[in-house]
């Protein structure tokens, strides 16, 4: 095998070095780019993560004034507390953004929905 290295022409040798390298150089540029679209793909579902914990933080915001404001009419009696909860009446259409922001994750978002369902029950029957 070395023998047949050695009688090659000069030519050849380096047409032949040139094309290892070439052909290991498109395997690393194939590579580097699946990485990459790897680490976009998932930069987006990073992304998406914290815009539905950001509508989550938002809707128990909500949530919170509308449960405290029922209460404060409950225990008082004034039903000026009840501002508080027309004005987080808005809970419901949070919800619903919540849960179609999290509709790829499926889990969360089922779990979600029954708490949600939970919550507005109790609140609905106070």
């Amino acid at each position: 095998m070395l023998s047949r290295l050695v009688d090659l022409k000069i030519a050849a040798k380096i047409g032949s070095a040139l094309a290892i390298v070439l052909v290991a150089s498109t395997t690393v540029s194939v590579l580097s780019l699946r990485s990459l679209s790897t680490l976009e793909e998932a930069g987006e579902r990073t992304r998406h993560t914290y815009e539905v914990l950001g509508e989550i933080s938002r809707l128990t915001g909500a949530m919170v004034d509308q449960e405290t404001g029922v209460r404060g009419c409950l225990v008082s009696g004034d039903a000026a507390f009840l501002g508080v909860a027309d004005a987080a009446a808005g809970t419901g259409a949070a919800a619903s953004q919540v849960l179609g922001a999290a509709s790829d994750l499926s889990r969360q978002s089922e779990h979600l929905g029954a708490e949600i369902q939970r919550f507005l029950t109790t609140v609905r029957a106070a």
